[in-house]
């Protein structure tokens, strides 16, 4: 029988019809509490914690190496750079491929590394020390090369300082391609090498590590490269460069510059006075005896501009009776001082039959073996480099700076070389 609409249920036998006490609830509470104690002893667990596994924080995604498999906008970038060097031949995919690791491994026999086909800190340091300077092509903007060597056009600006208006490029013009950030920070962990070593290599610099096989993409083949004996002979184009100095000789700076070339093997050609030939002849026979070839720097280092033509053909002709004592031939170029022309000087110069030669390097030099990049913008076929002779500083990055020319190339001449270039303007 049912209960009457809105009257109480009678409660079934047993059963209290009772609410629990205060006592009750104190008791259902503490042994809540020991039952989850008792879980979180077997599942640590809290809402902290929850929120943690729920949403992690994002891992560092920066490699600390580049080797098979990998894909990445800093591939692509080293794609492209071992196909200038001439050591890859394979699609530029920015798939890290077994055709990008032989090449990888090209790159480092003839550098001198580990061979083990990874790019780590050594590798990634060599490479970020080469130069890299490529045409403009027809119809080019900075946009379209930016996008082709995979930077920006602020990287590509910050690079070439030369280029004071962005939207005036012409074609030809030559453009030092900058390194990509992802490639300078491969930087090891634990302040090691091992990026570049994780991959065993032998004293004969053969891989002993059978390596997966990947391809660079589907469908190509993985023939090797064959690695040159030599990176600057054999597989970068030479870019022939006459090393000049200007001034002196000074015997308190010189024998410290003379040593910087014989020790990397750089002819030079120094443009002396004729006074200070006349003063420490035996410095001029060092110079001669090293394989360095002297010509005109006029009589004193004092610009010209402003005198008599007779006045100049003076000095250039008791500059060249020095130089003819000491050499045995007549000097053929004749730099003036400052580089300051005149009408008269030029007169005078093709009096003497003495061609005028200037320089490429307009702006700031090095101070020291950090700001030797400075020079970069000037490396490039046909380039004639200005250093002053007399200068203390100039022994300090001349060597940093060799190093990392004819890494990138450089082949450096006098000017008396038959090396088929028209040298002067």
């Amino acid at each position: 029988m049912l209960p009457a609409q809105g009257s109480r249920p009678s409660h079934r036998p047993g059963i209290r019809g009772t609410r629990p006490g205060p006592a009750a609830l104190a008791v259902i509470l503490v042994a809540f509490t020991a039952v989850i104690a008792s879980a979180a002893a077997v599942v640590p667990w809290s809402l902290a914690a929850g929120r943690a596994c729920a949403a992690p924080a994002p891992a560092s995604s920066a490699p600390v190496s580049l080797s098979i498999g990998f894909r990445d906008p800093a591939v692509l970038w080293l794609q492209l750079r071992l196909t200038a060097l001439g050591l890859y031949s394979g699609p530029v995919t920015g798939y890290f491929g077994t055709q990008t690791q032989a090449a990888v491994r090209a790159f480092q026999r003839a550098r001198g590394l580990a061979v083990s086909g990874v790019v780590g800190s050594l590798t990634s340091r060599e490479l970020g020390g080469m130069v890299w300077r490529v045409p403009i092509r027809k119809g080019d903007t900075l946009a379209a090369v930016a996008q082709r060597y995979g930077c920006t056009v602020a990287d590509l600006l910050k690079a070439n300082p030369q280029v004071s208006n962005p939207d005036r490029v012409y074609a030809g013009q030559m453009l030092t391609i900058p390194v990509p950030a992802a490639i300078l920070a491969l930087v090891p962990s634990g302040g090691g090498t091992a990026g570049d070593a994780s991959v065993p290599a032998t004293a004969t610099g053969l891989v002993t590590q059978a390596p997966k096989v990947h391809a660079d993409q589907a469908g190509q083949g993985t023939t090797a490269p064959v690695a040159p004996k030599s990176l600057s002979a054999s597989v970068v184009t030479p870019l022939r460069v006459a090393l000049t100095f200007n001034d002196g000789p000074d015997p308190a700076v010189l024998p410290a510059i003379l040593e910087v070339l014989k020790a990397h093997c750089v002819p030079a050609t120094f443009f002396f006075t004729g006074k200070e030939m006349s003063d420490h002849p035996e410095i001029v026979r060092e110079v001669l005896r090293l394989g360095h070839a002297v010509e005109s720097h006029g009589w004193r280092h004092e610009p010209m501009v402003g005198l008599t033509e007779a006045r100049i053909g003076v000095y250039l002709a008791d500059t060249a009776r020095v130089i003819a004592d000491l050499t045995g031939g007549a000097p053929k170029w004749f730099r003036p001082p400052g580089g300051a022309v005149d009408q008269a000087v030029a007169a005078a110069a093709a009096r003497a039959e003495q061609q005028l030669l200037w320089w490429h390097n307009i702006g700031p030099l090095p101070t020291d073996a950090a700001t030797v990049t400075l020079m970069d913008r000037y490396l490039f076929d046909g380039a004639v480099i200005m250093l002053p002779a007399a200068d203390a500083s100039t022994a300090t990055y001349l060597g940093p700076m060799l190093e990392r020319w004819i890494w990138s190339g450089a082949c450096f001449c006098r000017l008396d070389e038959p090396l088929g270039i028209t040298w002067g303007w």
